[in-house]
């Protein structure tokens, strides 16, 4: 990561802020990249002491960041599997079904990058949707015991806590006052991007990893303490880790890595010039660790079945929620605090997505950041976070700037990102994820060097008795003063059921063979996932026709799972009963030519069981269409049942109804 690339006193150059002498890397010299030693805003040296003493501190952090994950979805939503966080809709239930596949893939020897278990009989590749598959595996113990849904509730609260408490483990080598590195671990673990996407996008807010990364180039760049090829081979390896949680989130780190070290290497060229052999080493360590451990899902990506030609999410479908130049000071529904007439302007941001409208900052942080920058100008880890927050704000503006919703036609840095491959799907808005990452290593900066001159300039007399509190009631105040504004409304985390059938969790769901082919009403699809969730809560049991996901369509390109291609006649009767109305034409009367025409649909697709759930506009008309083809259905466990549907293909005529 680029931001990772801050100079630390004590570490960077050859004595440190208070004297001491610096540590140097096996190279040498270490880059000069802070303010001169001695200075008065020069850095502050890393906390003092052995390990020991500041696990307190961190165990204390640790918890809090997880009572506020609590707190923010509502102590009850830890319950199981009958409930689900947020909604039983499209994104979450598709995440559901992630998490759960890897589990059942690794109990029964199937590959946890691709699956024909959905999208059946071609399948789909998971390397080409947000398939999160080392989160699946790490959590299968889970899946295993208390299914799906718990893990999918679980991680959902887990990424936030992870990633505040990794950010406040890496910002205290800047921030040796607890307090501000943990108020700089809060701004990142729940900011206003992980309290959007956290409406469902777990491989985007469970991001520890970008912060190791921080870590990880800090010492392999600025630092180098430790062995170029040692540092190497962990950013690599935490890299392909990453690429197994989100490639987005990898490729967005990746860009802003490339524009921090070209800013490094212009404004630091002669020790950059001396470090080239060091550096070399690591990106070599790099690449070669990384290409090991990431060669299989880079294989899948590529030439593993069914792949997807060219960028997985079609680019017309990101144009439309570009960042806004306003969306860092104009708060949405989101915040409780937040004036009614501002959200009303905030919620139209970004097309009115609420979820990925992640650039919210605040006035007061913005304030912040901008006077401690400048107070504290010689310290230029400060300095060079704030600009790198500011780099990669513009880049989550996307191509072309947008103001208050109005497009301007002015071209951004972002318009390059378009027209490269690997990086041009990338929804520009979630480059806030790094705005946030380095916003929050430069306010726990901020806050840190304000303590520090502020206990330097008591007198020492007075230092025993009130420097503790009064050092630390200012920039207390003014972190107080920066995250109020931010505080959620969890009013917009309620829980809601996630309702399966009984037949799908009980041992009636034995009455559907192993391994056969199922085809549900309503379809698979976007905005009708219900079977999905039934499957995965069922333990996959069975495959099932259709589904959420990116497969390849005309020319290999991306494309939403293909709906009713086999069998027309079917679809359209599932698509006019669910929606009311004649959304595909006239629906065919049922007559014995499509009577034929379902039968044969239905063998052709090797159905063994059909499903028919009582939803939609006249789910009724659904089950007589299957019953003049199939005859008589089973009611059980709330849904209308063929079972066998093989042997009642078999006969020449189905039972009379």
């Amino acid at each position: 990561m680029a931001t990772s690339v801050v100079p630390v006193a004590g570490t960077t150059v050859e004595t440190s802020g208070r004297g001491r002498p610096a540590r140097t890397g096996p190279g040498g010299r270490a880059l000069d990249l802070t303010a001169p030693a001695g200075s008065p805003g020069g850095p502050a040296p890393g906390p003092a002491g052995p390990a020991r003493r500041r696990w307190p501190g961190a165990l204390a952090a640790l918890v809090l960041y997880a009572v506020g994950a609590w707190a923010l979805y509502g102590f009850a939503s830890w319950a199981p599997a009958g409930r689900i966080d947020i909604c039983n809709c499209s994104d979450q239930v598709q995440e559901v079904w992630f998490l759960a596949w890897p589990a059942y893939a690794l109990a029964h020897g199937q590959s946890i990058l691709a699956s024909t278990w959905m999208v059946w009989p071609h399948g789909f590749n998971m390397m080409d949707n947000t398939s999160m598959p080392a989160l699946g595996v790490v959590a299968a113990p889970v899946t295993w015991l208390a299914g799906p849904v718990a893990t999918y509730n679980l991680l959902l609260h887990l990424g936030p806590t992870l990633s505040a408490f990794a950010m406040y483990v890496v910002v205290r080598r800047w921030a040796p006052w607890w307090p501000a590195a943990f108020l700089g671990g809060a701004a990142f673990g729940f900011s206003t991007f992980m309290i959007g996407q956290s409406q469902g996008h777990v491989f985007l807010t469970f991001s520890p990893l970008v912060p190791i990364l921080l870590l990880l180039v800090d010492e392999a760049v600025v630092r180098r303490r430790r062995s170029p090829v040692l540092l190497g081979s962990a950013i690599g390896a935490v890299a392909a880790l990453e690429l197994l949680v989100s490639s987005e989130v990898l490729a967005m780190a990746v860009v802003v890595a490339v524009v921090g070290l070209a800013v490094l290497a212009v404004a630091r060229r002669r020790q950059v010039r001396a470090a080239l052999p060091s550096l070399a080493r690591v990106a070599a360590a790099a690449l070669v660790v990384g290409g090991i451990l990431a060669a299989v899902p880079i294989w899948y990506l590529v030439h593993g079945p069914q792949h997807v030609v060219g960028p997985p999410h079609p680019l017309r479908d990101l144009t439309g929620i570009p960042g806004d130049a306003l969306g860092a000071v104009v708060p949405t529904s989101f915040f409780r605090l937040a004036p009614a007439s501002w959200v009303h302007l905030g919620d139209r941001l970004t097309s009115g997505d609420l979820v990925e409208n992640g650039e919210y900052l605040g006035i007061p942080l913005v304030a912040a950041l901008v006077a401690l920058t400048v107070a504290f100008r010689r310290r230029r880890a400060l300095l060079y976070f704030t600009f790198m927050a500011a780099v990669s704000w513009v880049l989550s503006l996307g191509a072309h700037l947008v103001v208050g919703g109005r497009a301007t036609g002015i071209p951004l840095p972002g318009l390059v990102l378009v027209h490269l491959p690997l990086v041009q799907d990338i929804a520009p808005v979630r480059f806030t994820l790094l705005e946030w990452l380095c916003a929050a290593a430069a306010l726990a900066i901020g806050l840190d060097e304000l303590h520090r001159a502020l206990s330097g300039r008591l007198h020492a007399a007075a230092r025993r008795h009130v420097a503790p509190f009064a050092a630390a009631a200012v920039p207390l105040a003014l972190g107080v003063a920066v995250a109020v504004p931010l505080v959620p409304d969890s009013r917009m985390f309620a829980t809601v059921p996630a309702p399966v059938p009984s037949l799908f969790t009980t041992r009636a769901v034995r009455a559907i063979p192993a391994g056969s082919v199922v085809l549900d009403y309503p379809y698979p699809a976007d905005g009708t996932v219900q079977g999905m969730l039934d499957q995965a809560v069922a333990g996959f049991r069975y495959k099932i026709v259709g589904g959420y996901a990116f497969v390849p369509g005309a020319g290999g390109r991306s494309a939403w799972v293909p709906v009713g291609s086999m069998f027309p006649p079917l679809w359209q009767v599932f698509v006019d009963s669910f929606h009311g109305g004649a959304q595909l034409g006239a629906v065919p009367p049922l007559t014995a030519a499509t009577v034929r025409s379902l039968r044969a649909a239905l063998t052709t697709a090797h159905i063994g069981t059909v499903v028919v759930q009582p939803v939609g506009a006249d789910p009724e008309r659904v089950v007589r269409y299957l019953t003049a083809a199939l005859g008589p259905p089973t009611r059980v466990g709330g849904v209308t049942e063929w079972f066998d549907v093989p042997a009642r293909l078999a006969l020449s005529r189905p039972p009379p109804a």
